[in-house]
């Protein structure tokens, strides 16, 4: 079975191969060149050279770079070719007037929705929401813009660096409910589209499957299961984990329904490090690039 890593291998030669082909200043660019690019962001966002799992507290800061500097400029790539013309764009945060804006562009109908005094556009103006990964959008030269990716990072649970510490075990966190308000407000940006693009990833021992923290996701999520991926799972690699999980994505409303792609990779506070289920940047980039595949697939329907 092919390994992961293979298969983001193969993910950054397509890249290259497809760039080289439409775009003059991309024929020097090469594998290493791409993956050095994301190790560079990944080392300056982090400084020290620290790796990813030394340091959960800037795994927002990698989904950033995986968006920014891997899926941006393979969408790029894929608009180039297929519709020239079309600018992918990133955005950290967006306010809640510019997506009421585009959906009631979507919708079409303005009767639904109540005039608006100056007072309230200010508070819709002031009020945002800013994704950890962000936003992607895709720009027609016509001026509609199309969301491509949303994503979210999450890491969630003390109780293993408690116990290293000595400490007794607490009650899981409630962070994770924060999650609810952007995924609602991403469901604006695609009213009127047959597709659903927000991504969360999960990490951390209180998604682990003896706790019920996952549940709450489950809750938010029109009861729909979560994906997930159990670092301890002695019949499973991790590799084989993803691979299967990668299979059931699919962002395609369900009976209308925005259902989103709630990912969640755990392991038990008192058999592993705090750490050590954070999810690297090849899976977020294995994850991420099957939802703009099918994001963009959906896209190409509206124009």
């Amino acid at each position: 079975m092919v390994r992961i890593e293979e298969k983001i291998e193969k993910f950054f030669i397509n890249v290259i191969t497809i760039t080289q082909s439409i775009m003059a200043s991309a024929a020097q660019k090469t594998v290493s060149s791409m993956s050095s690019m994301l190790s560079k962001n990944i080392t300056k966002h982090y400084g020290g050279g620290k790796t990813l799992i030394d340091d959960s507290k800037h795994s927002d800061k990698q989904l950033i770079s995986v968006v920014k500097d891997v899926i941006l400029p393979y969408c790029q790539s894929v608009f180039d070719k297929m519709k020239p013309g079309y600018k992918v764009v990133f955005q950290k945060k967006i306010t809640t007037f510019e997506c009421l804006n585009i959906f009631k562009r979507f919708v079409q109908n303005d009767a639904l929705f109540p005039e608006m005094n100056e007072d309230m556009i200010k508070s819709y103006e002031k009020s945002y929401m800013s994704p950890d990964g962000g936003i992607l959008f895709v720009e027609s030269p016509s001026g509609k813009k199309y969301p491509i990716l949303i994503s979210e990072d999450k890491i969630q649970g003390t109780n293993d660096s408690r116990k290293a510490s000595g400490k007794e075990k607490q009650s899981t966190g409630n962070a994770i409910e924060r999650a609810g308000k952007n995924m609602n407000l991403s469901k604006t940006l695609c009213g009127g589209l047959d597709y659903f693009l927000y991504v969360l990833f999960g990490a951390g021992c209180d998604f682990y499957h003896t706790e019920t923290i996952s549940m709450r996701l489950v809750q938010m999520n029109y009861l729909f299961p979560n994906k997930y991926i159990d670092i301890h799972n002695t019949t499973e690699s991790i590799e084989t984990q993803m691979e299967n999980l990668i299979e059931t994505i699919d962002v395609s409303k369900k009976m209308n329904l925005e259902v989103a792609t709630i990912c969640l990779k755990a392991h038990n506070w008192d058999k592993a490090e705090h750490g050590a289920s954070n999810w690297t940047p090849e899976e977020r980039v294995a994850i991420c690039k099957k939802v703009v595949d099918q994001s963009i697939e959906h896209i190409m329907k509206y124009e």
